[in-house]
């Protein structure tokens, strides 16, 4: 072993440097937290998006209600306005038409949101990979030092015993 990994401390004993770990894809693993995260927003983004549309749809079908409440008290017993009556049925199917449109956008919304956890499930998987390298070549390095050091220490020990004798 190279004598720059040694050295004494104050009391004269002998103290072995652990060597340094550098995981080599360290700057892909940091790439992969990057985009982990950046798609993560997307997803949160996307899920917003469709919470949005829900309360469109939910404020939608309170809406529908209201207009049909409205219709059946406009053609209720008594004075019927019919030109009321039409402008009432002209607006419910300018619902009915709002109503399908944000259904077809929930659809399409939906398939997004699934492409997107896709997206980050794959971008987790790749970033788990590359923390499990990192910890088996940790371990690895950890495992190669012990036994440098064991080494080491024997190296002084049998030294020490033979110009002690």
């Amino acid at each position: 072993m190279a004598r720059d990994d040694r050295s004494r401390n104050n009391s004269g004993r002998w103290v072995i440097a652990m060597g340094r770990f550098e995981f080599r894809f360290e700057t892909l693993l940091k790439l992969r937290y990057a985009d982990r995260r950046q798609r993560r927003m997307e997803l949160a983004q996307a899920l917003q998006a469709e919470w949005i549309l829900d309360r469109q749809i939910a404020e939608l079908a309170a809406e529908e209600m209201e207009t049909r409440n409205r219709c059946c008290a406009a053609a209720g017993p008594g004075r019927v306005d019919v030109d009321e009556l039409l402008d009432i049925h002209r607006y419910t199917a300018i619902l009915k038409a709002r109503a399908e449109l944000l259904r077809d956008q929930q659809a399409r919304l939906r398939a997004e949101i699934d492409r997107r956890r896709q997206i980050l499930v794959e971008a987790d998987r790749q970033a788990r990979l590359l923390e499990k390298l990192k910890e088996r070549q940790l371990e690895q390095h950890r495992a190669d030092e012990s036994r440098r050091e064991v080494k080491e220490l024997d190296e002084i020990a049998q030294r020490t015993s033979v110009r002690g004798n």
